[in-house]
This record gives structure tokens, sequence and C-alpha cells, in this order.
């Protein structure tokens, strides 16, 4: 049972509520705690190789909303803020948090496997939704070439190979984490691409 996605009519109250979440919990965070020693950021619930295989799974989830400085801060709710709306507008608000969690989970999983001893950060996340909209961008899902600006699929290339540069070359950069998050959105979109027609499916999805 196949139906036309209605594009453009919903909001980007997802997007809003997980950039004004991470917000409010690094910035609190930063301002009562500093979270800039190893020790502090164990104890708010960054991502640790150790922990995590110790049985504090929680730990892939918290570590989205905790960041080591306001750089870092910044630059993910500016990408979440341009990545989030035309994704969660093209997926629908529950495929979209399936997607940025999914990235994130990935790509916490990954820096454990590289072994990172600390991470922290929407970093993974935020690149699950780049890769999501580069997915349905080549598919060419049908509202998706808002994800790109004037259907410019070239324009999501260069943003995704900048990052990866970047994550090469700065130090204290978790690439792990990066390519991970980058291959779980990818990986989840290429399941999603076919359910998306589907209304009955795509709700079914939605909920899982």
């Amino acid at each position: 049972e196949k139906e036309n996605l209605d594009v453009g009519t919903e909001s980007s109250r997802c997007t809003d509520f997980l950039v004004w979440t991470t917000l409010l919990v690094s910035v609190g965070l930063m301002m009562t705690l500093g979270i800039e020693d190893l020790v502090t950021l164990i104890k708010v619930g960054a991502n640790s190789a150790f922990l995590l295989n110790q049985g504090e799974f929680y730990r892939l989830f918290t570590s989205l909303f905790i960041h080591i400085g306001w750089v870092h801060l910044f630059m993910n709710v500016l990408a979440l803020r341009f990545f989030g709306p035309p994704v969660e507008n093209v997926t629908g608000w529950p495929l979209f948090l399936g997607i940025y969690f999914f990235s994130g989970f990935t790509g916490s999983l990954a820096a454990v496997y590289a072994g990172q001893t600390l991470s922290a950060g929407a970093s993974s996340a935020v690149l699950g939704l780049l890769s999501a909209a580069i997915v349905l961008e080549f598919f060419r899902v049908r509202g998706a070439e808002k994800l790109a600006g004037k259907n410019n699929f070239s324009t999501l290339i260069f943003i995704l190979v900048i990052n990866l540069v970047i994550g090469s070359v700065e130090q204290g950069v978790d690439n792990s984490a990066h390519l991970g998050g980058l291959a779980g959105g990818a990986l989840l979109s290429l399941i999603l691409v076919p359910l998306l027609p589907m209304r009955r499916i795509r709700k079914l999805a939605g909920v899982l």
C-alpha cells in the first residue's frame, strides 16, 4: 500500500527538541562541573570502552549529550540544526530519531572497537544524518532535494569530505566514532528507502 509522502508539512519540532536538550545538558554540565578532566567526564556519562565492556551500556546514549568545550558543542548543534529539519521532514520524526540515535550508537561502538579510552559528543549522530541525507538524495526519495539545498548532491559530498579531512588532521577528534556514525546512518537509510513510500510499513518502522 503506497502513499506519497506529504513533504513540507511537518515541522522541525523533534530537531528543535534535540538541539535544546543537547544545549541545556551540555551547557549545564560545562557551567557547573567544567567536564574538562577524565574523572568528571566518566562521572557524567561519557563513552568509555572499559566501562561499556563492564555493562554500562547507557553511555551509548548519555555520551551524545556531553560535549568537551564550547567549540565542540557549537559545531555539533549548528550541524544538527542544518541537517535535522530536512531529514525529519522526509522521514517523519520517529524514523528521524531512529537514524539519529542509531548513528550515535554505532559511532560510540566504533570508538570502543577502535580502542578510544574516552569519547563524547553528538558528532557521530549528526554525521549519521549527513550520510542519511546523501542516501536519500542519491535514491531521489521525494522531498530529498531539500537535503542538499536546491538539489545539489555535490554539496553533501563536499561537507562529508571536509568532515573526514578535519577528523583526520585535528588532534583529539574521534574519527572512528565519525566513521561509525556515517556507516550507521547510511545503513539504516538504505533499509528505509524502499519503506518510505509505504504508509503502513513506514508507521510500523517508526514504532520500532
